[in-house]
């Protein structure tokens, strides 16, 4: 957690789970998290701009390693040298994200943006297509 976060956890949401010695204890399910220190991947392992090559859409419940490897995959099948890729949860901030998705304009958020900065958009897609089963993904 990042420095001067804060997580509140909701009484109502509590769950009583097994610990890894095997004890039961009561989990809350985070109402509010706010990290204003925070800052995104793409923040936290570079500070220069890196304009989107491609912008990714995809369902985040695969798995991750399959996702590096379509990344691949597609480098690969087109030839591509250098290849930038925007993903949602590297490039934005994730504990603030309700200040980026929730503005009058979508043309104001990073998506929108780096949608049309990028020459192309990646769907990838699980077994099950899931992101088709998502409006905003397909």
């Amino acid at each position: 957690v990042a420095p001067g976060a804060r997580i509140i956890l909701h009484p109502l949401n509590k769950r009583r789970s097994t610990n890894e010695c095997g004890r039961g204890e009561d989990r809350g399910e985070p109402e509010h998290v706010s990290s204003p220190e925070a800052v995104s991947y793409k923040e936290l392992v570079s500070s220069c701009p890196t304009r989107p090559t491609w912008y990714t859409s995809h369902w985040w419940g695969a798995s991750v390693l399959d996702f590096i490897a379509c990344c691949e995959q597609h480098a690969k099948l087109r030839s591509l040298s250098d290849p930038s890729y925007w993903i949602c949860a590297y490039a934005n901030r994730q504990h603030s994200l309700d200040e980026e998705i929730n503005v009058d304009d979508l043309k104001d958020t990073s998506f929108y943006k780096a949608m049309t900065d990028a020459v192309g958009v990646l769907l990838i897609l699980d077994r099950e297509a899931k992101p088709f089963q998502r409006m905003w993904c397909a």
